[in-house]
């Protein structure tokens, strides 16, 4: 009896010794951070700040679409129980209003990109394309094709670069793409993943960026916003290098409730960087894996080795890295998007 006593207390204590083991373990994975040790540049020789913009329209729900020229924000306005009126407003990186335009689009549309000519939205994984110039929509069909994101091809009407899954019969390959919007040629970039199932959804969400252009170097960059991984391209949409920097965060864990729907897991998912520019030979990137509230983290890469060389702390207005939302790059301007207004620095 007394064995059984003895026993029974002590798989009583080992299994809340375990218990606890495995809360602290999942608490410290959720907290867990990326940041390193960087080396601090004091001198602060690469951004001068400039000024702060306001949005032009102050309502709480407009949202920033990926333009090429332009900063563009959009409003929604209820129509009917299957469309909206979407309201674009349009202003050239010299902040200057340019044009106001309307877009009578389908409820659940999702803009990818858009100018002064077409909107690029998708609509239950089917992509459209809609024109200004005759308000109509046309569905572009690609075979096997979903697309998250998309990039124009310099001096290309039709051409884009594009973060998709394509499906060939056999796999689904998660990867960046080249398409022709006339032809319907699919020409693959690079690939980052396969599966034997869809997996579309999750890897939306996992692989989330932002493109953008390099006209010194003629190239394009994909930054992920929530994965230590930076691909460029050359002009054409090729594939050329890929940049890990030193936060090495992981990819995201994506969960699944009852309905079907994915989101972030709290316990799996850290920014790394929102942006980035490139000047001379370095690739200067806006890392959110940093534990600085008051100043933006700027870190320093040789884009030929590839490797990390120093930091920087950027001041504006007590805005940090995590407040960025999209990086705009011009002649020798950059132009940073936060959730509620824009500030413009000069590249030193």
């Amino acid at each position: 009896m007394k064995n059984k006593l003895l026993i029974g207390v002590i798989t009583f204590f080992a299994t809340i010794f375990l218990m606890i083991l495995v809360l602290n373990l999942i608490d410290s994975e959720s907290k867990k951070t990326f940041t390193f040790d960087r080396k601090f540049n004091s001198s602060n020789n690469v951004l001068k700040f400039d000024k702060v913009f306001n949005k032009i329209n102050k309502a709480d729900n407009v949202m920033f679409v990926n333009s090429d020229n332009y900063l563009v924000e959009r409003d929604i306005e209820n129509i009917d129980d299957n469309n909206n009126k979407y309201q674009l407003y349009f202003r050239d990186l010299n902040f200057k209003n340019k044009e106001n335009l309307n877009a009578v689009l389908p409820k659940g549309a999702n803009l990818l990109f858009c100018n002064l000519d077409k909107i690029i939205f998708t609509k239950n994984f089917n992509l459209f394309e809609y024109s200004f110039k005759s308000n109509k929509i046309n569905l572009i069909e690609f075979d096997g094709l979903k697309i998250t994101s998309l990039k124009p091809i310099l001096n290309s009407e039709t051409k884009f670069l594009c973060l998709a899954e394509y499906h060939n019969n056999k796999d689904f390959k998660t990867g960046f793409y080249i398409v022709d919007f006339d032809t319907k040629e699919i020409k693959n970039s690079v690939d980052l993943e396969t599966n034997k199932i869809e997996r579309f959804l999750p890897n939306s969400l996992r692989y989330i960026g932002e493109f953008s252009n390099n006209k010194e170097k003629n190239i394009i960059s994909y930054c992920c916003e929530k994965y230590s991984r930076i691909f460029f391209f050359n002009n054409e949409g090729m594939f050329i290098k890929e940049l890990e920097t030193e936060d090495k965060v992981p990819l995201p864990k994506i969960a699944e409730n009852n309905e079907g729907n994915n989101f972030y897991s709290r316990d799996g998912t850290w920014y790394s960087n929102m942006g980035l520019f490139i000047k001379n030979n370095s690739v200067f990137v806006f890392s959110a894996a940093t534990e600085e509230k008051t100043y933006i983290s700027i870190d320093e890469y040789s884009f030929d080795k590839l490797n990390y060389t120093q930091s920087y702390k950027l001041d504006c207005k007590g805005m940090n890295s995590n407040n960025i939302t999209s990086v705009q790059h011009i002649k020798n301007e950059l132009i940073i998007c936060f959730d509620y207004n824009y500030a413009s620095f000069k590249i030193l």
